[in-house]
């Protein structure tokens, strides 16, 4: 059965749990019993998540779905929507960690860990890495997809080694990755991130292999699509081979 999680209540004092208790009621009466225990954790995780609103879009997404299933199966599309839609509705990005490690209630589970007395002083450090893909998740939605789809760094051989070139990518922050030419004076490159530009061959050894199949040398295929398909086919026959 549906139970009221603490988080909840010691959010929103002011306001009591009455939003989670229509919340609780409008589950009970949409859904069978089999799937309440599922639809509770679903619940609670949104509720704690965000808020009581969050909560009442979960469950709006998650009738859309029950509406395709039946008893004859169990409801085991609802069931199983339950359990992914809850944790794809809170997925655990950078403001969720933080929020996570500097709740009270952790702070009292470590003291009680080190056994830490009520007069003592506790000093703990919280590492985190976000990777730019995690920094992207907390901007605007725009700004994030900007950035996420300008590259970072742009590799080609000697023929891409050009200062004018260097410098125009530069300035849409791109780092440009080319070995310098023989007759080159000045190195401009630095050495470490040249060790991309040798890991060129992999992508090009890629693209030879493709070659071998008859299918793609010349593409026959009218619809993109279906070239694409048969792109993909050679590529796993491509793994399979070396599995």
């Amino acid at each position: 059965m549906f139970t009221m999680p603490g988080s909840l209540a010691a959010a929103k004092p002011q306001n009591g749990i009455e939003p989670f208790d229509r919340l609780v009621a409008r589950a009970r009466a949409a859904f069978p019993e089999p799937l309440h225990t599922i639809i509770a954790a679903g619940l609670r995780r949104t509720v704690d998540y965000q808020d009581a609103d969050y909560g009442a879009e979960y469950l709006d997404r998650l009738s859309a779905l029950h509406k395709l299933d039946s008893q004859a199966r169990d409801f085991a599309l609802t069931a199983s929507a339950a359990k992914h839609l809850a944790r794809a509705m809170t997925y655990d990005d950078v403001i969720r960690v933080a929020d996570l490690k500097t709740r009270a209630a952790r702070m009292r589970r470590v003291r009680g860990e080190v056994a830490a007395k009520d007069d003592q002083v506790l000093t703990t450090t919280e590492f985190m890495h976000p990777r730019m893909e995690e920094v992207c998740g907390t901007l605007p939605a725009r700004i994030g997809l900007w950035i996420e789809a300008r590259p970072a760094n742009f590799i080609g051989d000697r023929a891409y080694d050009s200062d004018k070139l260097d410098e125009s990518l530069k300035k849409q922050g791109v780092e440009m990755i080319a070995p310098h030419r023989s007759n080159r004076t000045l190195k401009t490159q630095d050495g470490r991130r040249l060790r991309r530009y040798g890991r060129r061959w992999l992508v090009e050894r890629y693209f030879a292999w493709l070659q071998w199949k008859r299918r793609l040398v010349v593409r026959w295929e009218y619809y993109a699509s279906n070239f694409l398909g048969f792109v993909e086919l050679a590529s796993i026959t491509m793994l399979l081979k070396r599995i």
